[in-house]
């Protein structure tokens, strides 16, 4: 058993400033809690030996010894180290912590999409495409290699360092060559509200057109500022696009329709489609996705420094809170604004190194070996040489 210096003293979060003990011997300071979902919390986190901002996935207590919930845990991250992708959120690692596995992805400052069509309303035309063909790219991908992602929603799309969409989340990913798992058998996954038709009748049905639908429903809540639509509520999802381009209308719409058949054969082929649109849209004008007087988070300052910020760590949406979400409400500056260059004498300094792990064991052998070495000595000293030394 090899004890921490945080598992000793119970003064440790007043002096780190973090929010959560550090794992992997220090190297991931937890300085601020993100999110917190049924099965895994979310924290920002510093790797204290790249001296960059990542996100760390934390399984809840409570689960550390349900082995499907573990192994739905681990599989997540395999699925999405298995996708290269630079619209697909990075794994960088996996481990455990005192029994309790957690995943190192990247760190998404800019914000979720739901935060940010919460924060604008909506999206105008011309940002809402470029998103959404980089989430149809993303998602094209996963299909070629097998995996559905089946539940593509605002809330899973991040925007990262120079507000790249990554698509993350992928804990009810289904494997197509892997449909009659005893993980997904009869089991409805994902998020009803986005859901298809065929999945929200067996998730095992999903295919990637069920994506797409999702995809659809995204991009409508992108365009329209407003909740994801029934299949009966079809006509009034079309009067709330009527003051959009009625080619980007009909993409969404086509994307959205409730037999499969009728939907876009693939995501690239709706990535297609928007890419003829958009190119006969109006510029894109990045200073709408902007609030002024927002601290720039490209260059975050490391633990030690006190956050620009005083909001953290932000709150969570109460009606939908997603595990994945390692995002803070803050805006970052868009792809469009550079942050400028810091000079060396500038650059904030590293947070101080932490005391390595104390082994009580090692500790009590050294000890012992210290005073068995004094009582030789002591011996030798008083005893061995003046009885050599008498005649």
């Amino acid at each position: 058993y090899t004890l921490s210096l945080h598992d000793a003293l119970p003064i440790w979060g007043p002096l780190s400033r973090d929010v959560a003990p550090p794992l992997r011997d220090g190297r991931y300071r937890l300085v601020a809690m993100v999110g917190s979902g049924a099965s895994a919390t979310v924290y920002r986190a510093f790797d204290t030996r790249l001296e960059v901002y990542r996100a760390v996935k934390l399984l809840h207590d409570r689960h550390r010894r349900d082995i499907k919930t573990r192994h739905r845990f681990e599989e997540e991250a395999a699925v999405i180290a298995s996708l290269r992708h630079r619209n697909i959120v990075t794994v960088y690692d996996i481990d455990a912590e005192r029994g309790k596995p957690f995943i190192v992805m990247d760190y998404a400052p800019g914000g979720s999409l739901m935060q940010r069509i919460d924060r604008l309303g909506s999206l105008e035309p011309t940002a809402a495409v470029h998103t959404m063909i980089d989430v149809l790219d993303a998602l094209q991908t996963a299909h070629e290699r097998g995996i559905i992602h089946r539940d593509v929603k605002p809330h899973n799309i991040l925007f990262g360092i120079d507000d790249v969409p990554l698509l993350t989340d992928f804990g009810v990913a289904l494997r197509i060559d892997d449909r009659m798992t005893p993980r997904t058998r009869n089991r409805i996954l994902g998020t009803p509200t986005y859901m298809s038709p065929e999945q929200a009748h067996n998730s095992e049905s999903a295919g990637p057109r069920s994506d797409v639908y999702s995809a659809g429903l995204c991009l409508y809540v992108m365009l329209s500022g407003r909740q994801p639509f029934a299949g009966h509520e079809v006509a009034d999802a079309r009067e709330e696009l009527e003051h959009i381009d009625p080619r980007l209308a009909e993409i969404a719409m086509r994307a959205c329709s409730p037999s499969a058949d009728d939907r876009y054969p693939s995501a690239a082929a709706m990535a297609d489609a928007l890419c003829e649109v958009g190119a006969q849209l109006p510029v894109f004008r990045p200073e709408t996705l902007h609030t002024p007087g927002t601290a720039p988070l490209r260059y975050l300052a490391p633990p030690s420094i006190p956050p620009m910020d005083e909001t953290w760590p932000p709150g969570l949406r109460s009606d939908e809170p997603t595990e994945d979400s390692a995002t803070p409400s803050t805006p970052t500056p868009e792809r469009f604004l550079e942050a400028p260059s810091l000079e060396a004498s500038e650059r904030r300094p590293m947070p101080p190194a932490r005391m390595a792990p104390i082994n009580p064991i090692a500790v009590t052998l050294l000890v012992l070996l210290f005073v068995g070495a004094s009582a030789t000595t002591w011996f030798v000293l008083n005893r061995l040489v003046p009885a050599l030394a008498a005649p």
